[in-house]
């Protein structure tokens, strides 16, 4: 059981041992609610992307398009990458692939993807007229949070390792840095 006070008790007890302080993440060793975050570890780690929808295929899917032209003369590849998930890593999963327009193509640019297009068009934009979420609605071909920080960040590097945000063992691996993580990925640099 837990209980609170006003801060007047003098004696406090956790798990049946008596001890100065509880503190509000329950130990009484350091309080770690008031951590602050080190200046060395900013923009090393991210959060993955969040696509929203059905943007995932698998990876014969994507080799057999890589192969097609578009009318406007430009590869799929442009929008075309692979992908990752938690379950890819613990599992060993087939390899996947994603559509993705990046941070801000505009629909005008995207429809000229003909099969990466229609492929969100049919099986994400009716998923995404359901969402609360206008920005999502709106810009349904994009992915719902492209991490613009994150991509930025990999400009230039070959590679950044990941782990599972949430997995029985920690379990890191390297990718190349044209791998788009999911956001139960949250990606490393290193310097």
């Amino acid at each position: 059981m837990i209980g609170f006070d006003d801060g007047t008790e003098k004696t406090h007890t956790l798990d049946g041992k008596t001890v100065p302080v509880i503190h509000p993440n329950l130990t009484s060793a350091a309080d770690t609610t008031i951590a602050k975050q080190l200046a060395a570890n900013s923009d090393i780690s991210f959060k993955g992307t969040c696509k929203a929808g059905a943007m995932d295929i698998p990876e014969g899917d994507a080799l057999n398009w890589l192969r097609l032209p578009n009318p406007h003369g430009k590869p799929n590849s442009d929008v075309l990458r692979p992908w990752i998930n938690a379950s890819a890593i613990v599992r060993r999963n087939p390899n996947q692939w994603i559509i993705d327009f990046g941070t801000g193509m505009k629909l005008s640019e995207a429809v000229n993807y003909e099969l990466p297009h229609k492929h969100v068009l049919l099986d994400v934009k009716p998923e995404r007229e359901k969402s609360n979420e206008p920005p999502i609605v709106a810009k349904w071909w994009l992915m719902a949070r492209p991490r613009p920080e994150f991509r930025q960040a990999i400009i230039g590097i070959h590679r950044y390792l990941i782990t599972p945000r949430v997995a029985k063992h920690r379990i890191f691996q390297w990718v190349d840095s044209i791998v788009i993580p999911d956001d139960g990925i949250p990606p490393f640099l290193s310097s």
